[in-house]
């Protein structure tokens, strides 16, 4: 499912978003230490408030698990205002590696993978 398709598509603002944002924190607080390495697939609005609270609960709890972001294209973040794209570049001080990227360049299928 694409974070677009979700009932709330990707809105923060929705309590929705938050109960999601909880399920996940809630999710990765019990596996305790099975998990190594986080990939993020970063999308404007929900992407980084899931990311921050990730990243709260990371740093406070999991200091030893490493983060990736995957972007759709090198492009993404071109059209986010200043400052999504400011907290998603302190978001990536945080990762040991640069993002994936799914396509070299912007393309109408880059989103799903064609």
């Amino acid at each position: 499912m694409l974070v677009t398709e979700l009932p709330f598509g990707i809105s923060k603002n929705d309590p929705r978003c938050e109960v999601l944002v909880d399920r996940i924190t809630w999710v990765l607080a019990q596996s305790q230490d099975g998990i190594q390495h986080i990939i993020c697939v970063m999308v404007q609005d929900l992407g980084l408030h899931a990311v921050e609270a990730v990243m709260r609960l990371w740093q406070s709890k999991y200091p030893y698990v490493t983060l990736e972001f995957f972007l759709f294209c090198p492009e993404q973040t071109a059209s986010w205002t200043p400052r999504k794209r400011k907290r998603f570049e302190r978001m990536l001080r945080h990762c040991l590696d640069p993002p994936i990227v799914n396509h070299p360049a912007y393309t109408k299928g880059c989103k799903v993978g064609e």
